[in-house]
């Protein structure tokens, strides 16, 4: 979210997405270590991604970021750190609403705002309560 929301104050967007997870080594000596494990510390994985189109949506983001994360390999020790790198960054184009909504068989009316038009206003909502309530 607040990366996000940086991005939207800078008016740009990120067009690359990494997302690194740091594990914590909890083993007390090297014969317990994993077979192909030879990093300190307990090993850092992460995932890397350039996206066609650039977004400084926070759900598009998300999305973005919890799918990059469901690739890197799982263990079994504690978390140390996660971390999320937006890059490629570039001027944030105007935004084009969409003239008709999802089409999704629930909505009956035509004029319903399309879901990134709803999750747009939503962000620049949150955008304001940040700078007026911190």
């Amino acid at each position: 979210g607040r990366a996000a929301a940086r991005l939207r104050a800078h008016h740009v967007t990120a067009g690359m997405l990494e997302v690194r997870v740091t594990y914590v080594d909890t083993r007390p000596s090297p014969e317990r270590a994993e077979p192909g494990d030879d990093r300190p510390g307990g090993g850092s994985f992460s995932q890397r991604r350039t996206y066609p189109e650039p977004s400084d949506s926070t759900d598009e983001l998300t999305r973005r970021a919890r799918a990059l994360f469901a690739q890197l390999p799982r263990r079994r020790a504690l978390v140390k750190r996660i971390g999320l790198t937006l890059d490629a960054l570039s001027p944030r184009a105007g935004w084009q609403r969409h003239l008709f909504g999802d089409g999704d068989a629930a909505s009956a009316d035509p004029a319903r705002e399309s879901r990134d038009d709803r999750h747009r206003a939503l962000d620049h909502l949150l955008d304001r309560l940040r700078e007026r309530h911190g």
